[in-house]
């Protein structure tokens, strides 16, 4: 099975003792990754009254991706 230690570029070299031809093929991951957010009644309904505070956080399984919190379609404030 393929671990992260065998992603990169790979190169194949043909050689007939006078011409050299290569070619490279690049081995990425393409991962989705697994979102989860809390607190998780948010999955469903929660009741808040105004002015009572909620401290919502969105967990990602993959560093590579940022975390964007919109409201509506405007980006809102991120606090990491």
């Amino acid at each position: 099975s393929i671990q992260q230690a065998d992603f990169g570029s790979y190169r194949c070299l043909a050689f007939n003792g006078l011409l050299r031809q290569s070619s490279t093929a690049y081995l990425t991951e393409f991962h989705r990754p697994r979102i989860t957010i809390q607190p998780s009644s948010l999955t469903s309904r929660m009741d808040l009254r105004r002015g009572q505070s909620i401290d919502l956080q969105c967990h990602i399984d993959n560093e590579q991706y940022k975390v964007e919190w919109h409201f509506g379609n405007k980006i809102i404030r991120n606090n990491h």
